[in-house]
């Protein structure tokens, strides 16, 4: 199994890739879940279902679909759910589809939320 490690990051490095155009936060929740509490600043929703196709789409289709260009294999990607566990399954296919530096945020958007007072 060639796949590469996956990092786990808490709320304080969190609020650092927050809006940092250095790394990709997907929120891999449904986007009926994100129209009801919102999303952490700068991320992009490609729910859990679909993600494994947005990985794979090209970067024209890419773009169009999520309004950003679609990142290279070794930029940064940081997952984030509800509590963790579907973010976890979004790193692991992304690791397999070949991206190195793939990152979960566990506390996901409970912990965010509560921390942001929202």
């Amino acid at each position: 199994m060639g796949e590469n490690k996956i990092e786990v990051v808490d709320y304080e490095k969190m609020t650092e890739f927050q809006d940092n155009a250095n790394y990709l936060i997907l929120d891999v929740r449904d986007p009926g879940e994100i129209e009801s509490t919102g999303k952490i600043p700068g991320s992009i929703n490609i729910a859990l279902g679909t993600l494994e196709n947005a990985l794979l789409m090209n970067n024209d289709n890419f773009a169009k679909d999520y309004g950003r260009p679609k990142p290279n294999a070794g930029f940064p990607l940081v997952f984030t759910c509800l509590k963790g566990g579907r973010a976890t399954k979004a790193a692991e296919i992304a690791s397999r589809l070949g991206y190195e530096k793939v990152k979960v945020y566990k506390g996901s958007w409970e912990e965010w939320s509560k921390k942001q007072g929202l």
